[in-house]
């Protein structure tokens, strides 16, 4: 919420990771704001979406976790007022990636051992007993610094 007696005139922001803004190991800036509601004559709620590219501006999963605020408004007289630790922080999520399970062996007789894994190496891997014909893929329910993803799925003929 941004509020002032002339009005506003733009709000931007910039994300920033470290242990303060001069020390930032990461960083990523909007201009202007996406959506601005102009609430009354002298304030506007604003909110924004910022697109983390981790090939670009997230070059490394160390950089998931509380990212800090800086916030720069214009009023409706030209006047700036930066707030260089907002008391907003961000959450970045590192990206998750999972492939395509693939069950073994295939096809399974009912009540028999399937092991489903995701690569050559095992990664992700698990045993379960095949009851009927279907689709299994791998959930990843998320945690606090990592995003939730659902595998691609493989379908089990069970005989």
């Amino acid at each position: 919420m941004v509020s002032d007696p002339s009005g506003v005139q733009s709000v931007s922001f910039e994300l920033w990771h470290g242990p303060n803004r001069a020390e930032a190991d990461g960083r990523m800036a909007q201009v202007g704001f996406d959506r601005c509601v102009k609430i009354t004559e002298n304030t506007s709620k604003c909110q924004a979406v910022v697109d983390a590219d981790p090939y670009d501006n997230l070059r490394s999963n160390a950089l998931a976790g509380t990212w800090g605020v800086s916030a720069v408004a214009v009023d409706g007289a030209g006047n700036v007022t930066r707030e260089d630790d907002a008391p907003w922080p961000a959450r970045i999520k590192r990206q998750t990636h999972l492939s395509q399970a693939d069950a073994t062996p295939e096809p399974v007789k009912k009540g028999e051992n399937l092991t489903v894994k995701t690569d050559r190496n095992g990664w992700a891997t698990t045993t379960v007993k095949a009851t009927a014909d279907g689709e299994y893929r791998f959930d990843f329910a998320g945690t606090s610094l990592t995003q939730a993803r659902a595998g691609r799925t493989d379908f089990v003929d069970v005989k």
